[in-house]
């Protein structure tokens, strides 16, 4: 009987962890002000970096950027197999995406003043910008699940893997470079596809798959609120 208890308890917290996940992953990844607030300043001190070529500054860029929130939110719709979720979730991408190129792009347009800069070492995709944005999708998803203190550090690379391939899209496009352009948006588009595919799995692989009523729920209720 208490063999029973223990393995009832056991999944009862699990329930309880997915969902607290859940709650809090559909409530930060809300396309809100304060969201948008801080990609704009994280797309604008990341193209500074991009420009200046300095790693401080590319750093406090991508620590300011939100875009881990959207990318995870998308890979809970998937799993979940929620159209809610998803449609959600890609909208606030999109916006996300936009914004980016658009305030690199114009901040560029300002900074650059006809002189190019070398973007080749964030722009060319690699085995080992693959390798890092599939293992911080995983340790990101499962950070996140735990709610753990350590959550930021796979979320700074995380970031680092998407903000910086669409900066270097502005860039490229306000220095009229189209070989540039091409490499940032695949590379990005690289890094996107591996950080879904591992927070997919992760996702799967702790049972997220049966929660398509309570994310519904949540994103519903979010609806009324607003």
């Amino acid at each position: 009987m208490s063999f029973i208890s223990v393995k009832f308890g056991a999944l009862l917290a699990k329930l309880r962890e997915r969902r607290a996940t859940i709650e809090s992953l559909i409530e930060e990844s809300r396309a809100d002000s304060d969201f948008f607030l801080f990609l704009i300043f994280g797309a604008f001190i990341t193209t500074i970096g991009l420009i200046e070529n300095d790693a401080i500054i590319l750093i406090a860029g991508m620590l300011i950027a939100p875009l881990l929130l959207p990318v995870l939110a998308f890979s809970l719709g998937m799993v979940t197999r929620s159209f809610d979720a998803l449609d959600r979730s890609l909208s606030t991408m999109l916006m996300s995406v936009i914004v980016v190129t658009f305030i690199s792009f114009v901040t560029a347009l300002i900074l650059l003043d006809g002189r190019d800069v070398v973007l080749s070492r964030f722009t060319n995709p690699s085995g080992t910008f693959a390798l890092t944005a599939f293992l911080s999708g995983i340790i990101a998803s499962y950070a996140w699940i735990k709610q753990t203190t350590t959550t930021s550090l796979p979320s700074v690379a995380l970031t680092i893997a998407l903000i910086v391939p669409l900066s270097a899209i502005g860039v490229s496009a306000a220095m009229k470079d189209q070989e540039l352009l091409y490499s940032a948006s695949i590379l990005f588009a690289e890094n996107f596809l591996l950080i879904v595919l591992a927070s997919i799995l992760v996702f799967l692989l702790t049972g997220f798959s049966t929660e398509r009523r309570f994310v519904e729920k949540v994103i519903h209720e979010e609806g009324k609120k607003q």
